[in-house]
């Protein structure tokens, strides 16, 4: 009998990418044989003919991949992933050093683009107008529901059309403010409606809570 070796394969959370992170990738596959960028109906054989072709784009539908050994990372619309094939110890030192450039690359907070997060605020939706919360703080209640279904619809239009992003740009290249931040801006958005929500459903409910800021404030 003999054992089977397994494929190395991993899946990630949206990803966004810049030309550091391609130049990493690059770096790390500069001994490999066939490597390759398909993006835009292409195929690029350096991270440097692909900023001279398509450099300030931005790119959902990448493939990088090497021939010997043979690694693919697919960053599509719908999906992110990294695979190797087995047997390599080369190939399993190269997906491992991949596998870090990606998971840095995942957008922050990593944890809010989980559909954890979509369970747990469908739940609170559901559960926070059944509790017994006094009159004052029932107009929060319709906020955070608003904040929570704005957010549940952000983070299904990422994981389905947005996944990976790779942008042909280094890190503070000057493009419009905006679209260089938008991401942000918008996670930003959403975590100070939702302490705002926090705050006030605590405050409401702990009058001594209250009572801590009055203190603090009046102190200042």
């Amino acid at each position: 009998m003999e054992r089977l070796e397994q494929s190395l394969d991993k899946d990630y959370l949206p990803v966004k990418l810049r030309l550091e992170d391609l130049e990493s990738i690059q770096h790390v596959l500069a001994k490999a044989k066939g490597f390759s960028i398909e993006a835009a109906g292409f195929r690029f054989v350096s991270v440097e003919e692909l900023k001279e072709k398509k450099n300030g784009i931005t790119l959902t539908d990448v493939i990088i991949r090497s021939v010997d050994p043979f690694i693919t990372i697919f960053l599509a619309r719908g999906s992110s992933s990294l695979r190797a094939e087995p047997g390599e110890a080369v190939g399993a030192g190269m997906f491992h050093h991949i596998d870090a450039v990606l998971t840095s690359a995942r957008r922050q907070p990593a944890i809010l683009y989980t559909f954890y997060t979509v369970l747990i605020v469908i739940a609170l939706m559901v559960t926070a107008p059944r509790l017994p919360f006094p009159l004052i703080a029932r107009p929060w209640i319709g906020v955070f529901s608003f904040v929570g279904l704005a957010w549940i619809c952000w983070l299904f239009y990422v994981r389905l059309r947005r996944h990976s992003i790779v942008v042909i740009a280094k890190k503070g290249h000057p493009t419009n403010f905006f679209s260089r931040n938008k991401d942000q801006l918008i996670v930003g958005l959403i975590t100070v409606l939702l302490s705002i929500f926090g705050t006030a459903m605590l405050t409401a409910n702990y009058p001594q809570i209250q009572d801590l800021f009055s203190t603090l404030f009046k102190l200042e």
